[in-house]
């Protein structure tokens, strides 16, 4: 996500620090915030009980930056990772050798990365598989949810692996077009081509309730009961679970 000032609502990260505010890239996790500014530099704020704002000296010129849980991954112009905060499992603990990655993505507490050549190498827990992608055609886009993990087949097409006690990884019949997804804690969304959000998994919250006026959707984003959509004029609409704001 690209923007000129930043903002941002709810409860525990959303008090912006006072840096600079032109932002490449914007992405959140448990209780903490990240942004890439302009000049590659690194922001976080919020929670830093497992390190989340150790940014590591070492680190690379970064393209983009992705939230797990407490966790975070960023992509380096090089095309490695770098990973730091909540390493108890291994969520951290980036594959040897692991190169030309153009995006990755954090969930509970596993982490998953797409490859130039469209393969997807995931690490961390994957007691429920989510960690370990099943033999795929080329995907183009990847996102994590809690514990279950998904993906967009160069073809338009939807794969989804990993926990699914809820139906998260139900992926819809006949759901195509699609050029991006979101995992949320345990439901899934995808954005077709057209601007339109599809839903699927928990709805306890309403999550997958997806307005029935959203059109020219951009990008969604998913969380713990609640999903948020960025529509092409700029607006952002979200439902499911309010508690926090």
């Amino acid at each position: 996500m690209s923007s000129e000032s930043g903002w941002a609502v709810g409860w525990g990260t959303v008090n912006l620090p006072n840096v600079p505010r032109e932002s490449l890239q914007i992405t959140a996790g448990m209780l903490r915030s990240a942004a890439v500014k302009i000049d590659r530099s690194i922001w976080v704020w919020g929670d830093n009980s497992a390190g989340q704002k150790s940014i590591p000296h070492s680190i690379a010129t970064v393209v983009s930056i992705r939230s797990g849980y407490q966790h975070l991954l960023g992509v380096t112009q090089k095309g490695t990772i770098v990973a730091w905060g909540l390493n108890n499992v291994g969520q951290c603990n980036v594959p040897a050798n692991l190169e030309e990655v153009i995006d990755v993505a954090g969930g509970q507490s596993h982490s998953i990365a797409l490859k130039k050549d469209g393969s997807i190498v995931g690490w961390g827990l994957s007691q429920y598989g989510q960690a370990s992608p099943p033999m795929l055609p080329p995907s183009v886009a990847i996102a994590a949810g809690g514990n279950h993990s998904l993906c967009v087949l160069a073809n338009g097409t939807v794969r989804a692996w990993g926990k699914n006690d809820s139906g998260q990884c139900d992926v819809p019949l006949g759901l195509t077009n699609v050029t991006k997804v979101a995992g949320g804690w345990n439901h899934s969304l995808a954005l077709t081509s057209n601007g339109i959000v599809i839903a699927w998994g928990g709805n306890e919250s309403g999550q997958c309730n997806v307005p029935p006026s959203l059109t020219n959707v951009v990008e969604v984003g998913a969380g713990l009961g609640f999903s948020v959509a960025l529509r092409s004029d700029g607006t952002v609409v979200a439902w499911g679970n309010n508690i926090y704001g």
